[in-house]
C-alpha cells in the first residue's frame, strides 16, 4: 500500500503533540478540549445525520 504523505504528517504531528504532554490521556484530552474552546468559532460541527459514509470495497 502507498504511503500518503498527508496522513503520515498528521501522524508526526500528533505523537508529537503526544509527547509534549507525556503521553498522559487525560493530560492530551484537556489540551483538545482547551483547542476545542479557543477555536469554537473555527470549527465545524456536525450531527451523525450529516456525514454521508461511502461503502469502501
Amino acid at each position: 500500500m502507498k504511503k500518503d504523505i498527508a496522513v503520515e504528517e498528521i501522524r508526526s504531528v500528533r505523537h508529537r503533540i503526544s509527547e509534549r504532554y507525556g503521553h498522559d490521556t487525560q493530560a492530551l484530552l484537556k489540551h483538545y478540549k482547551e483547542m476545542e474552546k479557543r477555536l469554537a468559532g473555527r470549527v465545524l460541527k456536525c450531527s451523525g445525520a450529516d456525514v454521508k459514509h461511502n461503502s469502501v470495497p
